[in-house]
C-alpha cells in the first residue's frame, strides 16, 4: 500500500455526444479492515492530488473507477496510489477500534437492550446482548465500516445463530440501527429497528435514570413511526431540527423537568403553533415519548388532532469520577476480586481482556478461563461482564460493584446458561493488586 503505481496511457472508448456519462479506468488496490483509503494522483510520482471519494476499507481488494479525460480517452494522470487518511476525517462512524469496550444501547420503541462490545481479546472480538433482566447471550462479532455514516456488525452467537446489524451514526454518540436475526440455515427470524446511543461506560439502571436538568450544549434523538429528528440543544432557548432528509430548521424552545425521569419539550413553529414533546425516561438513556401540536394562543386545537408516539435517545453519559483516585479502579488488569457470598471465589484479570476463576470444592481447586468487560459507571459503583468460553453451554456472568472508599464493597451477580437467567446471588468483594484505595 502507498506504492506509486504507474498506469500505461491507452486508448479507451469515449462517450458518446449525446451521454453525460465519462470513460473511467478502474483502480484496484489492498485494503486494511477499518482502515480508509483515497486514492490520488500524479504527473510526475512526486507530487500528488486526490482523485476518489473515501474507501472504506473490510480487508478485501478495493475497485475505484476514475474518470478519464479527454475526447482522446487518455487517462488523467500516468501515476495513481492509494493513501491511508485519518478515518475520523470522513464522518461520524467508527471502525471496529471506536466500538471496542463501548455499549450500544438499542431503543426498540421503548424496549432497551444492550449491546456490551469487549475489547479485542487473544485476536478475537466477543461481546454480550443484554435483552433484559433475564436475557443474556454471548456473540462474537465483526465491525465493517461501509460508509462515512455507517457500519455493518455482524454477530454470530454461542450457538451458530446470528444477527446483522446496521449501524448508522448521526453524529459521534447517536444514531439509528436495524438489526436482522438469522436461526441455524441463515433463515430470517426477525427484524427490529431504534435509535441508538453509544455509551464509553455501561449505563447504571437507576443510578442513571434521570433525564438532564438542561438540554444546553446536548442532543436527543426521536424517532416516530420511521421519521428521524435529531434535535440539537444550542442554547437554553435554541434549537435545530435536523431532519432525514437534510433539511434544518432552527426554532426557539424551552424545556421543563417535571420529575427525575419526565420532561416536556416545547418548540414553538412559525405558524406559532407548539410541537409538545412529553419524555418518560424507560432505561439508562433511551425512552418514549408523546408529541402534541398546540394551536397558536387564543385557538383551539384543530379537529381530528391526536398525539404521535415514539422513542428517543439520549446521547452517552460520561462515567463520574470515582469517590477517590481508586476505587472504583479505572482497569481491573493485573489485579484480582474476591467474592465472598454463597459460593466464594477469586477472579484473577490480566491485561489482555483475559483471566481466571479460582474456586475450592470438597478439597480441590477448580480453575475456569474467562474473557472479561469491565466498565465504571459511576463515582461508587462498576459494572463486570465475565464470559465463559470453550464450554458446553453458553455461560455469562453479570455482575454490578458498589465499592465503598477502600475498594472493598457489595455485588449482586446474575448468572445466564443458553441466554436464560440461571441464578441471582449477592455478597461482599475485596480487591488485591494494588487496589487499596491508599497508593
Amino acid at each position: 500500500m502507498g506504492a506509486v503505481v504507474p498506469v500505461a496511457w491507452s486508448q479507451t472508448p469515449s462517450a458518446p455526444p449525446s451521454s453525460v456519462a465519462r470513460p473511467a479506468l478502474e483502480f484496484k488496490f489492498d485494503t486494511q479492515e477499518g482502515k480508509v483509503y483515497v486514492v490520488e494522483g500524479s504527473s510526475d510520482g512526486t507530487n500528488w492530488a486526490q482523485v476518489s471519494p473515501p474507501v472504506f476499507g473490510d480487508g478485501q481488494p478495493a475497485t475505484v473507477r476514475l474518470r478519464v479525460d479527454g475526447a482522446d480517452g487518455r487517462i488523467r494522470y500516468p501515476y495513481y496510489r492509494p493513501q491511508e487518511v485519518d478515518a475520523a476525517l470522513y464522518g461520524p462512524a467508527p471502525g471496529v477500534q471506536g466500538l471496542e469496550g463501548r455499549t450500544l444501547l438499542l431503543n426498540d420503541n421503548g424496549r432497551e437492550r444492550q449491546l456490551i462490545l469487549y475489547k479485542e481479546i487473544q485476536g478475537q472480538h466477543v461481546g454480550v446482548l443484554k435483552t433484559d433482566a433475564t436475557h443474556v447471550r454471548s456473540f462474537t462479532y465483526k465491525a465493517v465500516r461501509t460508509a462515512q455514516d455507517t457500519l455493518r456488525l455482524e454477530l454470530t452467537y454461542f450457538d451458530k445463530t446470528t444477527a446483522v446489524a446496521t449501524i448508522q451514526f448521526l453524529d459521534q454518540g447517536l444514531g439509528t440501527y436495524q438489526m436482522r436475526e438469522y436461526g441455524t440455515g441463515g433463515i430470517l427470524q426477525g427484524v427490529d429497528a431504534g435509535g441508538f446511543g453509544l455509551h464509553t461506560a455501561r449505563p447504571a439502571g437507576n443510578a442513571d435514570s434521570s433525564l438532564p436538568a438542561t438540554f444546553a450544549g446536548s442532543s436527543l434523538l426521536a424517532i416516530q413511526g420511521g421519521r428521524v429528528t435529531r434535535m440539537e440543544f444550542l442554547s437554553p432557548d435554541e434549537v435545530v431540527l435536523h431532519h432525514a432528509d437534510g433539511s434544518q430548521d432552527s426554532l426557539p424552545y424551552d424545556y421543563d423537568l417535571n420529575s427525575p425521569g419526565k420532561g416536556t419539550v416545547r418548540i414553538t413553529l412559525p405558524s406559532e403553533e407548539t410541537l409538545v414533546y412529553d419524555l418518560s425516561l424507560t432505561g439508562g438513556g433511551s425512552g418514549t415519548l408523546t408529541q402534541n401540536v398546540a394551536p397558536p394562543p387564543g385557538q383551539l386545537p384543530a379537529a381530528g388532532d391526536t398525539p404521535n408516539s415514539g422513542s428517543f435517545n439520549l446521547p452517552p453519559k460520561d462515567a463520574p469520577p470515582p469517590m477517590n483516585s481508586n476505587c472504583p479502579p479505572k482497569s481491573l488488569d493485573g489485579k484480582s476480586i474476591i467474592l465472598s457470598g454463597s459460593d466464594p471465589v477469586t477472579l484473577y484479570f490480566q491485561a489482555d481482556g483475559t483471566g481466571t476463576s479460582v474456586k475450592e470444592r470438597g478439597g480441590s481447586v477448580e480453575i475456569t478461563p474467562f474473557f472479561y468487560d469491565y466498565s465504571p459507571n459511576t463515582s461508587a459503583s462498576a459494572n463486570l461482564s465475565v464470559t465463559f468460553p470453550g464450554v458446553t453451554k453458553d455461560k455469562v456472568n453479570d455482575y454490578d460493584l458498589d465499592f465503598n472508599a477502600d475498594c472493598t464493597g457489595t455485588y449482586q451477580a446474575s448468572s445466564f446458561q443458553n441466554g436464560e437467567s440461571n441464578l441471582v446471588s449477592n455478597g461482599g468483594f475485596s480487591t488485591s493488586g494494588g487496589v487499596t484505595g491508599h497508593q
